[in-house]
């Protein structure tokens, strides 16, 4: 963590801001571009109530309507907090955060529908939605306030010109927000990736080139067939089968005889009938 007002990083921003909230039907009008920004740029794009969001794959956004906004998303700079309802004043959220925000701010909603705050934490290099959503998690957990940003592709609004807004020019590095008690404490599905990803990567060389040569040419069952005693696999007929069973064989001549239920309304009652269907295996 350090001050430096001169980083730059990328962002979608609005072509136009605005001096009240929009509407939903004025985002669809709404156009964006790629933009290379100061964190001191972005603080006067916010009073300017200009929208910004993630960069996407396209560097030109003409419309957000029918734009498959989580599909085209890249990566951030800016994980993004918003604290809605609260009643702490802007001076006592500051306070109870462990981690201080780059950017803070009171949106188009502050007062009118309670204190409403947005939080920006700035990181020196582009997030991808997986380290975004662990560094979140661990950012919110010291938060503790209802918060609804955990989607990387969102867009954020801007505010008024004459908002509270605090700029601490603080920039952040993935290895700033500590992450590796809350791995042991909640194994979510993200802090497990983000451990595999810390494992050595083993890479086992295979030198059976006639094996590699077969694996390629030959069927799968004449590949089983021809390696049965090399390499010894697990196999059972079609009784013993369960999903535990890697493979098992089907004799040629199998028929499976599959029986449909045809339900048929009538005007007084429901008819059920069985109608059989014969379906044949056709071996790999």
């Amino acid at each position: 963590m350090y001050k430096n007002e001169k980083f730059s990083f990328k962002l979608m921003i609005s072509v136009n801001g605005f001096t009240e909230k929009p509407t939903s039907k004025d985002y669809n009008k709404i156009s964006f571009e790629e933009k290379e920004i100061t964190i001191s740029e972005l603080e006067q794009f916010i009073k300017q109530g200009y929208i910004f969001s993630c960069t996407y794959i396209d560097k030109e956004i003409k419309s957000l309507f029918g734009y498959k906004k989580k599909e085209r998303a890249l990566h951030t700079n800016i994980i993004v907090f918003d604290i809605d309802n609260t009643l702490l004043s802007f001076n006592e959220l500051l306070v109870t955060l462990k981690y201080q925000p780059s950017i803070a701010y009171t949106t188009f909603s502050h007062i009118t529908k309670g204190n409403r705050y947005r939080l920006l934490y700035i990181f020196n290099t582009p997030l991808n939605q997986n380290q975004y959503q662990i560094l979140y998690d661990n950012i919110i957990t010291n938060i503790e306030l209802d918060n609804h940003n955990r989607a990387i592709y969102q867009f954020y609004l801007g505010s008024y010109a004459n908002c509270k807004l605090i700029n601490n020019l603080i920039i952040y590095s993935y290895d700033d927000i500590s992450i590796s008690n809350s791995i042991k404490e909640k194994p979510t599905p993200y802090n497990i990736q983000l451990q595999m990803e810390k494992r050595d990567k083993v890479v086992v060389e295979i030198k059976d080139h006639e094996y590699i040569t077969n694996f390629w040419n030959l069927s799968h069952k004449d590949l089983i067939e021809k390696y049965r005693e090399k390499y010894p696999f697990f196999e059972n007929n079609l009784e013993e089968a369960n999903e535990d069973i890697p493979y098992i064989t089907i004799p040629e001549n199998y028929c499976c005889i599959k029986r449909y239920w045809f339900k048929e309304k009538t005007a007084v009652v429901f008819r059920i009938s069985k109608q059989p269907k014969i379906t044949r295996n056709i071996q790999a």
